[in-house]
């Protein structure tokens, strides 16, 4: 006996289905964090000394009114965080400054 190859496919396969569409974007993009300008005012971990001498703020490195100035230190700058101030470091802090003095 002899054995014959199987018949061939009756057509094409059907082609694929259309691709989902892209989905929408947020509002704000999501690899930014909020920008916060200016010092926010907080209470939890105050001191007593700081709250009756018009109580504690923190700022961000990168915001403007974070020093007095409102100039951001840069390379071989001078520091001074003052007393009840909290300034987050909100990026890659790769200075070199003369001095950082916290009173």
């Amino acid at each position: 006996s002899v054995a014959l190859p199987p018949a061939p496919p009756p057509g094409a396969p059907p082609p694929p289905p259309e691709p989902p569409a892209p989905p929408g974007y947020p509002p704000d993009w999501p690899m930014r964090p909020p920008v916060v300008f200016g010092r926010q005012p907080y209470t939890v971990g105050c001191s007593t000394q700081c709250r009756q001498n018009g109580g504690c703020y923190r700022a961000y490195w990168s915001s403007f009114t974070a020093f007095d100035g409102g100039l951001i230190p840069g390379f071989r700058g001078n520091v001074t965080i003052k007393r009840c101030t909290t300034i987050i470091i909100d990026f890659d802090l790769d200075l070199q400054f003369y001095s950082i003095v916290v009173w």
